[in-house]
């Protein structure tokens, strides 16, 4: 299943509805350090929270906004045995079957 860590507790509201809204500076790697994808600098993303994978969907539920946390997505709850492959390079940026790893740091919802 999902696991996940909070580095430091956030006070603001948690997301609670699916058609709501996070913003967050994150970075997600692989268990061998690999980075697939980070915000960068100042910039933050934003995601409708029924629009990611099921680990986010799920993990972020139970933090405030102002929390940082990291989420251990199993392959189940992230891209499972499709992978995420890069037709440009020929190669995958996630390998199927992948355990993900995210640093989130929960910005502000809008449920």
């Amino acid at each position: 299943g999902l696991y996940y860590v909070i580095d430091s507790v956030g006070t603001g509201p948690k997301p609670t509805n699916l058609c709501g809204y996070v913003n967050c500076t994150y970075k997600g790697y692989l268990p061998s350090g690999k980075v697939f994808d980070q915000t960068t600098g100042t910039n933050t993303a934003t995601f409708e929270l029924g629009g990611v994978i099921e680990g986010w969907s799920r993990g972020l539920q139970v933090a405030g906004a102002g929390t940082k946390m990291r989420l251990y997505v199993p392959a189940s709850m992230g891209y499972g045995a499709n992978g995420i492959f890069n037709s440009s390079t020929g190669v995958y940026d996630i390998p199927p079957n992948s355990m993900l790893i995210f640093e989130v740091k929960l910005i502000a919802v809008s449920n």
